[in-house]
């Protein structure tokens, strides 16, 4: 339980580029770890009379989400005929300059506070660079007190395992958008109000 929906979940939110799958000698412990990007740059197929002639050429505007590549690690134990989830970590690190938009990172930190973690580290000795680290805060779903819980009820349907997923995911999709359009391209915050939404990813 729950694998199998993660698996959906990660394919339908991500552009999957990579995946590794580890297994002990025991093939009891698993580790999984995958390389993705924003869906935005997944290739459009060019389809003429149900023949394929190759790929779309990629949008510009799209482009610079290249520079938010998403890494996913996903541990659990096989028990019996499931894999087990028992930790997992979304996140993305760019190097990028932030220091004239920490009051609207700041904002965006606290309106997603539910689903994301939003970071910013500077170099001691090269002051002017920085980083900023996106994580999903799924992982703490697999690690508090709700977990237990939510295994324990037979009643619960893969749609309702998907829709908790697809908060978290959506969120994480959504402040990478978000973060292009406002560090990358430089836009004013207050013109990026669609990007809050749900809707928009």
């Amino acid at each position: 339980m729950f694998y199998d929906e993660l698996l959906s979940a990660l394919n339908s939110h991500f552009f999957i580029i990579f995946k590794e799958h580890f297994v002990d000698d025991n093939e009891s412990v698993f580790l999984d770890r995958f390389v993705a990007k924003h869906p935005l740059l997944r290739p459009e197929l060019i389809v003429v009379n149900d023949q394929l002639h190759g790929f779309k050429k990629m949008c510009q505007q799209v482009a610079s989400l290249e520079k938010f590549p998403i890494h996913i690690e996903c541990e659990g134990v096989f028990e019996s005929t499931n894999y087990m989830i028992h930790f997992i970590d979304i996140s993305s690190e760019v190097n990028i300059s932030c220091e004239s938009h920490l009051e609207s990172l700041e904002f965006i930190a606290k309106h997603f506070s539910k689903t994301i973690r939003l970071d910013v580290t500077q170099s001691i000795g090269e002051p002017h660079k920085s980083s900023l680290i996106i994580q999903s805060k799924l992982s703490d779903f697999f690690q508090d007190d709700q977990y237990p819980m939510f295994m324990a009820n037979d009643s619960i349907s893969s749609s309702e395992i998907m829709a908790r997923f697809d908060i978290y995911l959506g969120s994480f999709i959504r402040v990478i958008k978000l973060l292009d359009e406002l560090i990358v391209k430089n836009k004013p915050l207050s013109k990026l109000n669609q990007l809050f939404n749900p809707r928009s990813q």
